[in-house]
């Protein structure tokens, strides 16, 4: 009997623990995202908030090491705001073009916006970040997802085990 019990346990906190690890999309649309990763991915957090000049510092960092024209590569912004704005069409489509003067590559099917927040915090996989500060990446290799906030991201040196070896 202790062995079940201690069985059920194991697969309820199991349960658990990848519930928790869940996260929601939605699209420019409004309509929610799934299975968008694949390869290596990148997810850059935006938020008005944030530093602008990151956002130039990033952008330039990305482009001058070939990141959006490496097919092994994708790359998504995920909007970070408080859930009023983002559940209406007019500020999504506001926060695309922001992300878009930014990072002039980007595309509609390359903009997500996440419904994972509460007050002036977010939530992305196991991570919470505040919304107010400088802007995070997430890099995805298969199941491993790592937060760098952007200024360790751009520093690191090209044979780093977090970027994806060119």
């Amino acid at each position: 009997m202790k062995r079940i019990i201690f069985l059920i346990t194991i697969i309820v906190a199991s349960f658990n623990a990848f519930s928790q690890t869940k996260y929601e999309f939605i699209d420019i649309y409004g309509e929610k995202i799934k299975g968008i990763f694949s390869d290596t991915t990148y997810l850059i957090t935006f938020s008005s908030q944030n530093c602008h000049q990151c956002y130039e510092e990033l952008s330039e960092f990305l482009e001058e090491n070939k990141f959006w024209n490496n097919s092994n590569i994708n790359i998504f912004i995920v909007v970070s705001e408080n859930k009023t704005s983002i559940s209406n069409a007019t500020f999504r489509k506001h926060y695309y073009n922001s992300a878009k003067s930014y990072f002039d590559k980007l595309t509609k099917q390359q903009i997500f916006y996440n419904t994972n927040i509460s007050g002036d915090k977010a939530k992305l996989f196991s991570y919470k970040y505040d919304l107010i500060g400088e802007p995070k990446v997430f890099i995805i290799v298969g199941k491993k997802v790592t937060m760098l906030f952007y200024e360790k991201f751009i520093n690191q040196e090209k044979d780093d085990e977090i970027l994806l070896q060119m």
